[in-house]
């Protein structure tokens, strides 16, 4: 979520603080908004993948706990 709200900050940013389409460097602050931009999307990637890992993690220990239930049963 915060991740998100980053690219979307950073894409308005670009659109704003910048006088051509290419460039990169605001004129406001004098950050470079592509490498903030790049930033963004790696982290949302990396927390997409740890979010998917941790629920393929909880689903199977859910099942092999369920599954031992049944075995004492």
């Amino acid at each position: 979520m915060i991740t998100g709200f980053g690219i979307l900050n950073t894409m308005v940013s670009l659109k704003y603080e910048t006088q051509n389409p290419g460039q990169c460097i605001s004129d406001v602050t004098g950050r470079d908004l592509c490498a903030t931009l790049l930033t963004c999307k790696v982290e949302t990637g990396i927390l997409l993948m740890l979010a998917t890992m941790l629920l393929g993690l909880h689903v199977w220990v859910s099942n092999k706990v369920k599954t031992e239930k049944k075995q004492l049963l």
